[in-house]
């Protein structure tokens, strides 16, 4: 029940640039870990095409850690508070 915490439905915004490559890239994301730390099985968060170049904008709500993947390759790790 951490529903009440603050910031639970906080978005936090990170910025994901793809290789531009005339290619069309799959960036996904991950919640990999709960908010106390907790390794906890892969929840899908995040999952979109991207076009060759671009720099999208992953957006990841709630607390635990993320990892975010460009064409299956991690690209970032990040700890939401």
């Amino acid at each position: 029940a951490e529903e009440n915490e603050n910031g639970y439905n906080k978005v936090n915004n990170v910025k994901v640039k793809v290789p531009d490559d005339g290619e069309t890239h799959k960036v996904t994301a991950e919640r990999v870990k709960d908010a106390k730390g907790n390794k906890i099985s892969a929840q899908s968060v995040w999952n979109y095409n991207i076009d060759s170049g671009e720099t999208t904008t992953v957006e990841l709500i709630g607390p635990g850690e993320y990892n975010i993947y460009v064409d299956g390759n991690i690209a970032k790790t990040e700890t939401i508070k």
